[in-house]
C-alpha cells in the first residue's frame, strides 16, 4: 500500500468511529502505519521552514494513531513483579545493542509505533 492509499484508508476508518472496532482491514491498516512510523517513513508532525511555527502537523497521521487505541484491547503486563494494563495495539519495543540506541534502568519504555534514530 502506497502512502497516499495508507493515508486514504486511516481517515476512513477514524472516520467510521466505533465501527472500525473488529474490522480487520482497520487493523491492517492501522499496523501498516505504525510500521512506516517506526521506519520514520511518515511522522505526525514535521519539520516545515515556511510554516510559521516552523511545523507542519500531518492529522491523518494523529488520526491513525487515536484509531489504534480505538482497535486496542486491554491486556495485562508483568515485568519485575509488578503489573501494568495497556492497549494490545500498542506493545512496548525491544532493543539490542546493534540498534544503536541507549535504554538504561528506571528510564522509559518505549511502545512500538515510535521512531527511534540512532545515537
Amino acid at each position: 500500500m502506497t502512502i497516499s492509499e495508507l493515508k486514504e484508508s486511516i481517515v476512513r476508518y477514524f472516520a467510521a468511529g466505533p465501527a472500525a472496532v473488529g474490522d480487520a482491514r482497520a487493523m491492517e491498516a492501522f499496523l501498516q502505519l505504525r510500521e512506516a512510523i517506526e521506519r520514520g517513513e511518515v511522522r505526525a508532525a514535521e519539520p516545515a521552514p515556511a510554516a510559521p511555527t516552523g511545523w507542519r502537523v500531518n492529522a491523518w497521521v494523529k488520526q491513525g494513531i487515536l484509531l489504534g487505541f480505538r482497535l486496542g484491547a486491554l491486556e495485562e503486563i508483568s515485568s519485575a513483579g509488578l503489573s501494568f494494563v495497556d492497549k494490545h495495539t500498542y506493545p512496548v519495543r525491544k532493543f539490542s545493542a546493534c540498534d544503536g540506541v541507549r535504554i538504561v534502568p528506571g528510564g522509559s519504555s518505549i511502545r512500538s509505533g515510535a521512531y527511534v534514530a540512532r545515537e
